[in-house]
């Protein structure tokens, strides 16, 4: 489809790292954040709530913040990639245990414009069916699960209706002569062969039931 509409959003997650290796005054020390923004993925610009900064413990390991990393010469100063999350530090102070580094990280949301989805819909009580025959992305789905008892709903990235004990993606149980829904629209699942939707009596394998569910189902 054109002009599809992606409605982006933001939230900021904070983050603990404790630096074990830092504990010597004078030292230069270069370390890496376990989570740290990098260019085309969820996540961007490390930083606080108020000033792109970080909240050093104990506080006298960094003091000078410096805009390269050759400018690290003095104890207490440090350097921090804030793309990469790499930093260097001259420790200021001795430091027993280590240095507790807590930082903040921007993670993106994509919310999906339903009035720009494709829309996938049974057009009678089924036991399967394809939602996408190549690759695309999974947004959410609501449907009635006419049966008179529990079964489950599966979700696998193929083109086609697997056979019997295929794994699948995703999988929800769906009650008994209910509604269901799954609403994924924040980030959406990709799925990298196709979008297939079966019900089934057993949740980590596919085996299929008869046609008794009615779905419809958002994807692009």
């Amino acid at each position: 489809m054109d002009n599809i509409e992606i409605i982006k959003a933001r939230k900021l997650l904070e983050k603990t790292q404790t630096f074990s290796t830092i504990t010597t005054k004078s030292t230069v020390y270069n370390v890496n954040l376990t989570v740290y923004p990098v260019l085309n993925t969820t996540y961007e610009n490390i930083g606080s709530k108020t000033n792109n900064g970080i909240t050093f413990n104990p506080t006298t390991i960094f003091l000078n913040e410096k805009s390269a990393p050759g400018e690290v010469t003095a104890d207490g100063d440090y350097y921090i990639n804030y793309i990469t999350g790499r930093i260097r530090v001259k420790s200021g102070a001795n430091a027993a245990g280590g240095v507790t580094l807590t930082y903040y990280v921007s993670e993106q949301y994509n919310y999906l414009d339903a009035e720009q989805a494709s829309v996938y819909q049974t057009t009678a009580y089924a036991a399967s069916g394809v939602i996408k025959n190549s690759a695309g992305s999974f947004y959410g789905l609501f449907g009635y699960n006419s049966k008179t008892s529990d079964q489950y709903l599966q979700l696998h990235n193929a083109t086609s209706v697997p056979a019997d004990t295929a794994v699948p993606l995703a999988v929800i149980a769906i009650p008994a002569e209910s509604t269901f829904s799954i609403d994924c629209q924040t980030v959406g699942i990709p799925f990298s062969t196709g979008i297939v939707w079966c019900n089934s009596s057993t949740a980590p394998t596919k085996t299929i039931g008869s046609a008794d569910v009615f779905l419809t189902a958002l994807y692009l």
